[in-house]
């Protein structure tokens, strides 16, 4: 970790899901309240995620940010000009990592060979398709923006694609399945894991950490100057990175390993905490040191 917060902090980068959001996907009174006392400070804070723009808008502009967007696990920055209008190919995308060529289609064929009763989901610049609900209803937010569009992926697979992931109900089949493809794939693409039910992939480089470069990049800001805050596997490289690297007190246990200051739970508004402790001050703000 970069200086351990030895420079005034002058950027903050928060995950969203198990992070920002709570358990029921809103963002609390006190964290909203927070952000903006942490913006109007002139700290820039900057969402990265696994989401596709159209489903991180809402809480972007709940938020009143105008900062870059890190979308898709960094495959797409949208630029904060942008990031509540079109997210067409080119346009305003500060990153536009899509899957090249044929391979969406080769990993989606793998993706069944693997598992003929599998859940796929195929993610667009502006829309999710998925070939069937299945167990998806399980682990997808299927009544707001994320809700895809359910039908063959022929059509979607001929698009940019960004992201393509893999459901199960089966933790153990999701590690096998993601065993196989990196095998299958290496080098070829980029495997993410938001959740332990869902194997993600985006193109080959593109990481959270890569994606939040490019942003704070965009911002004149170093990693020196920020702070760093998720709660999975995803976040672990952008939290170490950081000049003060937190982990949510949801966190798996490898990202509280990394970081330097364990905050408390979703549901007890452990992302206003740090940013109370670490960038406005206002003393310990609840959660735990976490030690070297």
């Amino acid at each position: 970790m970069a200086d351990r917060g030895r420079r005034r902090l002058r950027a903050v980068v928060t995950d969203v899901d198990g992070t920002l959001l709570r358990r029921d996907l809103t963002v609390s009174a006190r964290c909203r309240e927070t952000v903006a006392r942490v913006s109007a400070q002139g700290v820039p804070v900057v969402l990265a995620t696994g989401r596709i723009p159209n489903e991180t808008v809402g809480y972007y502009r709940e938020l009143g940010l105008t900062t870059p967007v890190v979308c898709y696990h960094g495959a797409m920055v949208v630029a904060g000009s942008a990031a509540t209008g079109s997210t067409d190919a080119g346009d305003g995308l500060l990153v536009d990592a899509h899957l090249p060529g044929d391979l969406p289609r080769r990993i989606v064929e793998f993706l069944f060979a693997c598992d003929p009763e599998a859940v796929v989901l195929v993610g667009l610049s502006d829309r999710y398709v998925a070939n069937r609900t299945g167990e998806l209803h399980r682990h997808w937010d299927m009544k707001g923006p994320s809700r895809p569009v359910i039908g063959p992926l022929e059509a979607a697979l001929a698009d940019r694609v960004y992201k393509i992931c893999y459901f199960s109900i089966d933790p153990g089949l999701v590690q096998h399945v993601f065993h196989d493809a990196g095998a299958r794939f290496a080098g070829q693409v980029s495997f993410q894991q938001a959740h332990g039910t869902m194997a993600e992939m985006v193109a080959a480089g593109a990481s959270k950490a890569a994606g939040v470069e490019v942003a704070l990049a965009s911002l004149g800001i170093d990693w020196s100057e920020t702070l760093a805050i998720g709660d999975f596997h995803n976040d672990i490289e952008m939290v170490r990175r950081a000049a003060v690297g937190v982990a949510m007190g949801n966190a798996v246990d490898e990202l509280k390993a990394a970081a330097d200051y364990v905050t408390a739970d979703r549901d007890a508004d452990g992302m206003a905490a740090a940013l109370e402790r670490f960038v406005l001050g206002d003393g310990a703000g609840g959660g735990g040191r976490h030690g070297p």
